[in-house]
């Protein structure tokens, strides 16, 4: 028998060890039940305009349809954001998703 045949044998019950294994693991695992979010506050078709806080000039402003606030951890998502941001010029870059994830404090926002 040449090592070919060996090596193609040992791949095959390689094979064959790591599907048995992986469909008996498929077997024991359990779905997780949905998480109980609560929202506490809804937002309907609002602008919120964020201001330096150096300069008090606008930094940031935000149209959306909807935003929802999670009760459970303070985390809030927004429907169809629109970012209007402005330049040294005065004039605005923009900036559309078609949703938003806010985190507790603030500081991250997933598009």
């Amino acid at each position: 028998m040449s090592w070919r045949s060996i090596l193609n044998i040992m791949l095959l019950i390689a094979a064959i060890v790591s599907g048995w294994s992986a469909w008996h693991q498929r077997k024991h695992m359990q779905a997780t039940p949905p998480q109980d979010i609560t929202t506490d506050y809804t937002l309907h078709d609002f602008k919120m305009v964020a201001l330096d806080k150096q300069t008090g000039k606008e930094s940031l402003t935000l149209h959306a349809p909807q935003m929802q606030h999670n009760h459970t951890d303070s985390t809030a998502e927004v429907t169809t954001p629109l970012f209007m941001i402005p330049d040294k010029s005065g004039q605005h870059w923009t900036l559309h998703a078609q949703t938003g994830w806010l985190n507790k404090d603030g500081t991250l926002l997933r598009l």
